[in-house]
């Protein structure tokens, strides 16, 4: 592999991390092969590769602090989409580089209008995920998602209303406008956006008295799919709203008992609320 190219190294770590496919001794190779070589690497094969290493959960801190270094002084030339990708792929893998996340964020703020609908949903969950928060970011991200809340998908929309929750801003506008768009979305939701989307107006305490019902009832047609952390952040959320929605506690109930041996104590302690 000494002989691989830049390209030839971001294009195997690519095909292997859009199917899967976890190979250690593979990407402890490329990881290798690509350090000596990030001073020539492009904005977007730095992208590339933080992605694939955080899209399969390979987290090669030498190789991530380099791809950060080479980041930082070329980040004025990442397309919005590599900004938000490196930003998920950082937060994916728990790595919280702050040094990179500051110039994401000052570029960032300079080209939101850019931006596109995964784009904000990726960089405002990065911060999030990452516990970092940045008021004028957060404003910008806020004013930009209003623009286009209309054409974000489900999930899009869940993970934006889960990372400002997670850090505790409330921004009003932006919660109302997430709350109605949600309405006319929600037969798209999946399990995952249901809870996301739950939790975040619990954990912000927006009792949307239309939308939860209105989540209560699309749950209960998937309840069947739902795990041990789905059912107690489903009873949480309901709990600390004070929703009692009956059929879904019920549906809760019956659910949890057959795989009551899945639960950790979080779940239990949830659940039990």
């Amino acid at each position: 592999m000494s002989e691989a190219t830049n390209q030839s190294i971001t294009n195997t770590a690519w095909a292997f991390a859009a199917r899967g496919i976890m190979d250690a001794p593979l990407f402890e190779a490329l990881a290798a092969e690509s350090l000596p070589k990030l001073s020539e690497e492009s904005p977007q094969g730095i992208a590339i590769m933080s992605w694939s290493f955080a899209s399969l959960q390979y987290q090669h801190d030498p190789l991530l602090d380099a791809l950060a270094a080479a980041a930082i002084p070329r980040i004025c030339y990442f397309e919005q989409q590599n900004i938000g990708n490196i930003a998920w792929a950082y937060a994916n893998l728990a790595k919280c580089n702050l040094p990179l996340m500051d110039a994401i964020s000052a570029e960032a703020l300079t080209r939101l209008g850019d931006f596109t609908r995964q784009g904000l949903s990726n960089t405002a969950w990065a911060f999030a995920k990452l516990f970092i928060f940045n008021k004028p970011l957060s404003n910008a991200i806020a004013a930009a998602s209003r623009r286009m809340l209309s054409d974000f998908s489900s999930q899009n929309l869940a993970n934006i209303a889960w990372a400002y929750a997670a850090l505790f801003f409330v921004h009003k506008p932006l919660r109302q406008a997430i709350s109605s768009q949600a309405l006319r979305t929600l037969s798209e939701f999946s399990k995952q956006d249901i809870g996301n989307m739950s939790w975040a107006f619990a954990k912000i305490e927006f009792r949307a008295a239309e939308l939860l019902d209105a989540l209560a009832e699309k749950a209960l047609t998937q309840i069947s799919e739902f795990n041990a952390q789905d059912l107690g952040i489903s009873a949480w959320s309901n709990a600390t709203l004070a929703v009692c929605h009956q059929p879904l506690l019920s549906a809760i109930s019956s659910q949890a008992i057959p795989i009551m041996r899945d639960f950790n104590p979080q779940n239990i302690s949830n659940t039990a609320l």
